[in-house]
């Protein structure tokens, strides 16, 4: 706007403001002026009626009833009107809600029309983001209101400082804000009153959205959606709703630009609390945002979401969500800083021909500070790819290589090319918190490749626990004051795949002590609601492995306690949150345990323990046949069966039939594993083991049968690495077997 008419209009709305009989002024005003003249007296005039509506609605007494809710206390005030938290008072059942009551005109049909549309909104969202509708009514007076689910809470903003989250944390409770606002927008809402006060926290972490006070459905047979009153929070609205222009999920997305901005800088944009209507229009409307300042591209995707013209926006809160997805993920993002040409521009358009002069040379400066700030980009970019390239082959492509029978080669290459890549990055030398994060994987993730134990790994256990340690020493940093749930997890469990390593190589002390330290640090990992429990998830897996080492050590009641900890929280997983991963770990729990319990001698509870873990065992191949992880499940189950029917060491049921049928089935299943991954040691280990079982339930009965499994073993275990994690106690296992063997050749000769 021209600063000579914008100076116009200001002085004619105060004119008309302070007169008797504002028509009087009006009247000598050219027509544009007045226009704009009357919109400004027709905004401020909306401003007055809402402040006395709120008066009235707040002189309401705490002891109303309204239907069957009783008031209980009062939990806020606004433009729109009162929230009071109630509690149900017929004796129907017992609920604690808020009751809304909102006045938003003179007119008693203007108010009951808008309370009926907004309830009709409610009823209609079914989101887990959003406060759900679950009553409403009119008084004896026809003063109507609404029940909404109560939410205890604090706003986004008061929670994320409170939390000190990290910035990752922050922009991951954005997305369910995003989430929520996007369903609306898909069911044809527009909320128009999106700010930190309508987003509240719960205590457990959960994202809800409140009040649809002004939101209004979206006319879809329309090409714009328009309202003459303009109630709207001047700090977090659109220039369109300021002007009075036209109202779309644009607006919205510009509403949720200014949010982030706080959210990321404990600060807004602009500050038009204290201004006038006029002020506000030339802050809101005029006034170009300054840069949050964040440093990266968030600046970039913030900017875009507040842009002053709609179309240049994101299209969608669905786009705006997914750029912020991709930062996260370290991948370049759609927003780009604004164009020289556009810069200039804007630039020559705000300001008279009289400052052309000095334009020009603004704009040459401005053109090498472009140029500066593309090469800085170009070279975070580069360094981001790096990193990118390593996590998302070791946590994404890796995992399929390991299901896949014949990988541990392209394994073994993979962990070769990413090891340079983080040595690379390393190399930077960076203390940020999410750099030293994303390395801390990556060395986890590596470390569980090169010699992971139970897992298909390389063979090299004392690489595997120098990058566990890397890793650890990593997560130390990155978690420091650190509330986030995916960091601690990574935590706990890097010292969980330390403490196993350490208790396959005989460092008994280290084992315990990280063990014991993973699960100090798995008891601060708070719960999420609606993700995946990662609380839960880090305690079956140190409590199993723990279990494990305790049970080798021969402290089978200490290893019992700690087994079925792990299963107790493995099935509580499962039942939040049914996976084939989950399934495979209450699998896995159970055979364990079933093997504990025949140790002790519970023979019975055994079996019906394993019987179990087959129909687990068994759903999961239903869904994936040749899945090899599934059937190395069904293999180590089968092992299970197998001594429980008959061993020589210990308590067994004595079905040596049925104990042949068992191991022989198991041979056969890791045989095939081995022949089609030759490179996996893993596999090659268990095979061998396998033979070994065989031999042993043949031994008495089929010595030359016992006798050739022996000696494949044998020739097998020659020809394996003799660093490979529990080589040594292979060989014990086997020297055993073929002892019993020979001592009974002799006794029958």
């Amino acid at each position: 706007m021209d600063p000579a008419r914008y100076k116009l209009i200001d002085e004619a709305f105060e004119q008309a403001l302070d007169a008797p009989d504002p028509a009087s002024v009006l009247a000598g005003l050219a027509p544009d002026i007045r226009s704009e003249v009357e919109k400004l007296l027709a905004a401020e005039a909306d401003a007055s009626r809402y402040l006395k509506a709120s008066l009235e609605v707040a002189a309401l007494d705490s002891a109303d009833q309204f239907g069957p809710w009783r008031v209980i206390g009062k939990l806020g005030q606004g433009g729109m009107g009162t929230v009071y938290k109630v509690v149900r008072d017929d004796g129907t059942y017992a609920k604690t809600a808020a009751l809304k009551v909102v006045h938003v005109g003179l007119d008693t049909d203007v108010v009951l029309d808008r309370f009926r549309q907004e309830r009709q909104i409610l009823a209609q969202l079914e989101h887990p983001n959003i406060a759900r509708l679950i009553d409403g009514g009119e008084t004896a007076s026809k003063l109507p209101y609404l029940v909404l689910e109560y939410v205890e809470g604090l706003s986004l903003t008061q929670y994320s400082q409170q939390q000190k989250l990290t910035q990752r944390r922050r922009l991951e409770l954005f997305l369910g804000v995003c989430s929520a606002v996007a369903y609306a927008h898909r069911n044809l809402i527009v909320h128009r009153d999106l700010k930190p006060s309508n987003i509240l926290v719960t205590s457990d972490g959960e994202v809800k959205l409140l009040d649809f006070g002004i939101a209004k459905l979206l006319d879809v047979n329309a090409d714009r959606t328009q309202t003459g009153f303009q109630a709207l929070t001047p700090n977090y609205a659109s220039p369109e709703q300021v002007s009075g222009g036209v109202i779309s999920t644009a607006s919205d997305v510009y509403s949720l630009g200014i949010v982030l901005y706080e959210l990321l800088t404990g600060r807004r944009p602009y500050n038009v609390e204290t201004k006038s209507v006029l002020e506000i229009h030339k802050t809101v409307c005029l006034t170009e945002a300054v840069p949050p300042g964040l440093g990266n591209e968030l600046d970039d995707v913030v900017l875009m979401a507040i842009r002053k013209e709609p179309a240049r926006r994101y299209h969608s809160v669905e786009e705006f969500a997914a750029d912020i997805r991709r930062f996260l993920r370290g991948e370049p993002v759609a927003a780009h800083p604004e164009s020289f040409v556009y810069t200039a521009g804007k630039f020559i358009r705000r300001n008279s021909w009289g400052i052309a002069a000095i334009a020009v040379v603004v704009i040459s400066l401005t053109t090498g500070l472009v140029i500066a700030r593309q090469q800085t980009l170009r070279a975070e970019r580069s360094f981001r790819g790096a990193r990118r390239l390593a996590n998302t082959f070791l946590l994404d492509f890796e995992p399929k290589l390991r299901k896949l029978n014949g990988g541990t080669e392209s394994r073994e290459l993979l962990v070769k090319t990413v090891l340079q890549y983080l040595d690379d990055v390393s190399k930077e030398g960076s203390s940020d918190p999410e750099l030293q994060h994303e390395l801390a994987r990556a060395y986890d993730a590596v470390g569980i490749i090169q010699g992971m134990p139970a897992n298909p790994n390389l063979g090299h256990p004392v690489d595997a626990m120098h990058s566990f340690q890397l890793a650890v020493d990593l997560y130390r940093i990155a978690t420091s004051g650190s509330k986030d749930p995916e960091k601690l997890r990574g935590y706990a469990m890097a010292h969980s795949h330390l403490g196993r390593v350490a208790a396959a190589e005989g460092m008994d002390a280290k084992a315990v002590e990280n063990f014991q330290k993973g699960l100090a640090i798995a008891e601060t990992i708070p719960s999420v609601a609606g993700k995946e429990d990662l609380p839960l998830r880090a305690k079956m897996n140190l409590y199993f492995y723990f279990g494990d080492f305790q049970d080798k050590s021969g402290k089978l009641d200490e290893a019992l306690t700690l087994m079925q900890k792990s299963l107790a929280a493995t099935e509580q997983q499962r039942q939040l949150k049914p996976s084939d991963l989950s399934t495979r770990d209450v699998a896995a729990a159970m055979v364990y345990i079933a093997g504990l319990e025949q140790k002790l001698g519970r023979l019975e509870y055994a079996g019906a323990t394993l019987r179990k873990a087959e129909n687990l065992v068994r759903e999961l191949l239903k869904r994936s046949p040749a899945n090899s992880l599934y059937l190395r499940d069904l293999g180590n189950l089968r092992n299970a069966q197998c001594t429980l029917f008959f061993d020589w060491q210990q308590k067994n049921i004595g079905d040596r039939k049925a104990a042949f049928a068992a191991c022989a089935e198991n041979e056969q299943l890791l045989r095939d594993l081995a022949e089609k991954d030759k490179k996996s040691i893993s596999w090659q280990e268990d095979h061998v083991m396998a033979l070994i079982h065989l031999a042993e339930v043949k031994t008495g009965v089929d010595q030359a049968g016992a006798a050739s499994d022996l000696n494949l073993a044998q020739r097998l275990l020659s020809a394996l690495p003799q660093t490979i994690t529990r080589m040594p106690n292979h060989w014990a296992i086997w020297n055993r077997a073929n002892a019993r063997q020979i001592a009974i050749a002799q006794e029958r000769r």
